[in-house]
């Protein structure tokens, strides 16, 4: 059975016409911003393991430990996500971005059911306050 075995986050992800992707700013434990109220997106990633399986609809929510929900989201798929509509044997499942709004530190999180199946919590990241100001090249409209 094909699971999510957990999920990590990034700014853009971008699929080439040879089906790899390409990921954007990829979040390695936490996302430091430089002060909240914070508006942001995140695509989450969820990480596939198992056996394949057809996968027919996805369903995702987005949101809090404290009940703040960002995303709910279901949908069906109508191309397959690899040839012959079979799931790889794992790999890599993007999801549409998630757009944030915290007004404090906290911690998104993710929950995801494959095919209608029961929902599991697959993981999450902290957003956390930068101690200092972090210095941003093209600064981001939402900071």
């Amino acid at each position: 059975m094909l699971e999510a075995l957990g999920v990590f986050f990034c700014d853009d992800v971008r699929q080439e016409v040879n089906g790899k992707f390409v990921l954007i700013g990829v979040y390695s434990g936490e996302v430091v911003v430089n002060k909240f109220p914070w508006v942001g997106r995140l695509f989450p990633i969820l990480l596939m393991k198992g056996e394949p399986i057809e996968i027919k609809s996805v369903h995702f929510t987005v949101g809090t430990p404290g009940g703040a929900q960002f995303a709910d989201f279901r949908t069906e798929l109508e191309s397959p996500p690899s040839p012959g509509g079979r799931a790889p044997r794992g790999g890599l499942l993007p999801l549409p971005p998630c757009p944030i709004t915290l007004s404090g530190p906290d911690e998104v999180q993710i929950a995801v059911s494959l095919n209608d199946g029961p929902a599991n919590m697959v993981g999450g990241i902290s957003v956390i306050a930068a101690k200092e100001p972090v210095p941003q090249l093209f600064p981001a409209a939402t900071d």
